[in-house]
């Protein structure tokens, strides 16, 4: 019954977005930390990561979900035309890290409500 529960398509691609939204915060955050770094590229997800990522979760592959994961992260083949000589814009990318991190909270909520859901079907009690 539990398995059920944590093994539907919402729930698994809820914590498979957290994860990249996770793996996208820390692409982010190295971008930043080489704002001033000569030559540096910035990083980003893959273009193709969503929609790899929705294909994987119906297929239900959590195998093929975790290399994804760990491939996400790639040099921006726009990085040389989005700054000055190629430098990262930082107030791009602490746009960006407001935008994720506003998507992150939400996924959060939804598998929160989700697990809330679950605790006041086996008490009957609200959570307080």
């Amino acid at each position: 019954m539990l398995d059920a529960i944590f093994s539907g398509t919402n729930y698994v691609a809820a914590k498979q977005m957290l994860d990249a939204a996770q793996v996208r915060h820390q692409a982010i955050t190295s971008n930043i930390a080489n704002v001033d770094t000569p030559g540096y590229q910035r990083v980003d997800l893959r273009d193709d990561f969503q929609a790899e990522l929705n294909r994987l979760v119906a297929n239900g592959d959590t195998n093929a979900i975790r290399r994804l994961e760990a491939e996400t992260a790639v040099t921006d083949p726009n990085s040389s035309k989005s700054g000055i000589n190629g430098k990262v814009q930082l107030d791009k990318e602490l746009m960006e890290m407001n935008r994720n991190a506003l998507q992150y909270e939400t996924l959060t909520q939804f598998v929160s409500g989700s697990l809330r859901h679950l605790r006041m079907a086996i008490t009957g009690q609200p959570q307080r």
